[in-house]
């Protein structure tokens, strides 16, 4: 089953059918998720029932997003057609990204590879990597990498790069559904917290060492 639904070993679960840009399903009290979106794209990304996903099990069928995909991909975070959504954590919690499914499918001059990225790098390094081609294909892509895990109270844009495609079309080449993109939202302690309990331990380790200095020691009497 596609939609894996909300909560999962902490992890929450965003899902988008392809009939809005808000998610389907998923929620949680200390995150705010964006709409899903495009950029590099040319027109503006739409929904369509065109072209529904049939070719894995599970599908949702009907709509889909759609994006064009011009192909001019000297460096693909420069200049490739994304899709994205921003994640804003409550002050005082982090955001790690953990791993995204999605169903894609391209037409000849679509794009036939996947990147993703996220700004907590400034998109510097891929998350992860996939494919694209002219049959719907549902994969999963689990994120690796040293900057999974946003600053305290800062927002996460994650952008889902296609490229490598022939380009120079009029026409949407790229479609995306059954995106299942999983989150963890920590909370973080705050300074003073962390301070004050480490001020305890002191206090309570220099207590201790008073005491055995002034505890009666056992002597043996000379007679």
């Amino acid at each position: 089953m596609l939609l894996l639904n909300n909560i999962a070993n902490g992890s929450t679960i965003y899902y988008w059918d392809g009939s809005s840009a808000s998610p389907n399903t998923g929620s949680d009290p200390n995150i705010s998720m964006g709409n899903f979106s495009t950029g590099n794209s040319g027109p503006t990304m739409i929904y369509t029932g065109t072209s529904a996903p049939s070719d894995y099990t599970g599908a949702s069928g009907g709509d889909n997003f759609q994006a064009r995909d011009p192909g001019s991909d000297p460096s693909v975070t420069s200049s490739s057609t994304y899709f994205s959504v921003t994640l804003t954590p409550d002050a005082g919690y982090t955001v790690t990204l953990n791993s995204i499914s999605l169903g894609s499918r391209s037409t000849s001059t679509g794009p036939t590879s996947i990147a993703i990225y996220s700004s907590i790098d400034n998109y510097t390094a891929a998350l992860g990597t996939g494919s694209s081609s002219s049959s719907w294909n549902f994969q999963t892509i689990s994120f690796v990498g040293d900057s999974l895990t946003s600053a305290v109270g800062d927002d996460v844009t994650l952008r889902i790069y296609g490229y490598g495609g022939g380009g120079s079309s009029s026409s949407y080449n790229w479609h995306v559904d059954d995106i299942n993109f999983t989150v963890t939202v920590a909370a973080v302690p705050e300074p003073a917290a962390g301070g004050a309990i480490a001020g305890a331990g002191l206090l309570a380790l220099c207590g201790w060492r008073v005491w055995r200095q002034r505890r009666p020691q056992n002597r043996t009497a000379i007679t």
